[in-house]
């Protein structure tokens, strides 16, 4: 926009566009194709306004780089330059659809793509640096914002400090995805004193994966008899079937709380913190307590509550996940006998193949539930020679004592020698 003539003078007006063979032209009246700038048209539509229309398609190249309008003249200063790009928007797309939450070590590769039109790029391969300002929301907390430069080559990625500032807040651990918006600018002139090219905010979002899982780590087993079974009932937290804390390789430290299953009046725990790669053990006065409170006579097990949490980063809150029930197997609880009428003789190779045992609960013989398996695990010390065996029966089978433990123990070595075998039987259901 040109002021208007001062006594009788005004203004010119040049432009000079980028390249070291460019020369200025003057568009103080510029009517059609500018002279010695393919791909731009000038006209004059009012006394006050000139309007220059420049199409990449047509410009042979002559594009990047800064273009200076000047002004000389009466009036120069009250003179004004204005810029309206007309195509080329520039969008920001997720190249996944989902997150797993209790897995922060997904959260360091959440990548980006770039849509210009009908033609979808990642950053490496943009000419330009971009910029990506990122802003988030999680409830009616305050806003999560975080900002990334990209030089050319660069991958584009969603910067895991703001997914964590979202994902560590109070309602992440119900939520069911995230949402939050990315405005991108470009620097296509390698000029501070230009500002960016900057584009309107997409809107993006994630559906969460949210459920980290507490179970029992190895063959972990309480036995009132036993105290020291106590202080080794070992957990391990999975999301996915894949471990992620309390494991001798984990990267995150853990705090879970322990307490009865949900409604019950039973004890609980303040909250344990375990550092990264530390065994996670359940704490032996915790478990003798809820034992106190909660087993009643004949039962097989007994389920308490843990609910945990992951520490990312001491800067960020823990991500926080509802509570898991965790059920431990009483080895004590059941008692496992000969059956009556069970006799054994090694003049009679028969009998060795119908040594019937009994099961027994509190003080009523077991019935495994329908569809579940019982394991004995037997062993016995025949007269200085360890002698070991495990067999499986389905509901409903009849349990014996495995014939080829038999025949090792009392037909081998020492153990023909043999008067009475003791034989210790371990249950698991």
């Amino acid at each position: 926009k040109l002021p208007p003539m001062k006594t009788g003078q005004g203004l010119t007006v040049t432009l000079n566009p980028p390249g070291p063979e460019t020369t200025p032209v003057d568009i103080t009246y510029p009517d059609g194709p500018l002279n010695g700038v393919s791909g731009v048209h000038g006209e004059s539509p009012s006394r006050s306004w000139r309007m220059l229309t420049g199409r990449e398609a047509e410009a042979e190249g002559i594009w990047d780089g800064i273009w200076r309008i000047q002004f000389e003249g009466p009036g120069s200063s009250e003179a004004k330059a204005n810029l309206e790009f007309v195509e080329g928007v520039l969008e920001i797309g997720l190249d996944q659809e989902s997150l797993d939450r209790a897995d922060p070590r997904t959260f360091e590769d959440v990548r980006l793509e770039l849509t210009v039109g009908n033609q979808t790029l990642r950053c490496n391969d943009n000419d330009y640096p971009v910029r990506l300002e990122f802003t988030g929301t999680m409830g009616d907390l305050p806003a999560v914002t975080a900002t990334d430069l990209v030089n050319p080559g660069g991958q584009c990625t969603v910067p895991s400090d703001f997914l964590l500032g979202l994902l560590s807040a109070g309602p992440a651990e119900a939520a069911t995805h995230i949402d939050f918006q990315i405005a991108p600018s470009l620097q296509v002139v390698e000029d501070n004193a230009v500002p960016l090219l900057e584009f309107p905010a997409s809107r993006v979002s994630l559906e969460l994966e949210n459920a980290l899982v507490a179970d029992l780590a190895g063959e972990s087993n309480l036995d009132r008899t036993d105290p020291a079974t106590f202080g080794s009932v070992n957990l391990v937290l999975e999301t996915d079937g894949q471990p992620v804390g309390c494991f001798a390789d984990s990267r995150y430290p853990v705090i879970l709380e322990f307490g009865g299953r949900s409604g019950d009046p039973a004890p609980a725990t303040p909250p344990v913190e375990f550092a990264a790669g530390e065994p996670c053990t359940v704490p032996s006065g915790f478990l003798q307590d809820l034992l106190a409170a909660e087993a009643e006579d004949g039962a097989l097990s007994v389920a308490f509550d843990v609910t945990p949490s992951l520490v990312v980063d001491p800067a960020f809150p823990p991500l926080e996940f509802p509570p898991s029930e965790v059920s431990i197997w009483l080895q004590d609880a059941l008692v496992v006998a000969l059956r009556d009428g069970s006799r054994l003789d090694r003049s009679v190779p028969e009998s060795f193949d119908d040594v019937g045992l009994e099961i027994v609960l509190g003080n009523r013989p077991f019935e495994p539930p329908a569809g579940s398996r019982v394991t004995l695990r037997f062993s016995s010390d025949a007269n200085g020679r360890a002698v070991t065996s495990s067999r499986t029966f389905q509901s409903g089978e009849p349990p014996l004592i495995p014939p080829e433990f038999l025949r090792e123990a009392l037909l081998e070595g020492p153990g023909r020698d043999l008067l009475r075998l003791t034989i210790a039987v371990t249950p698991e259901v």
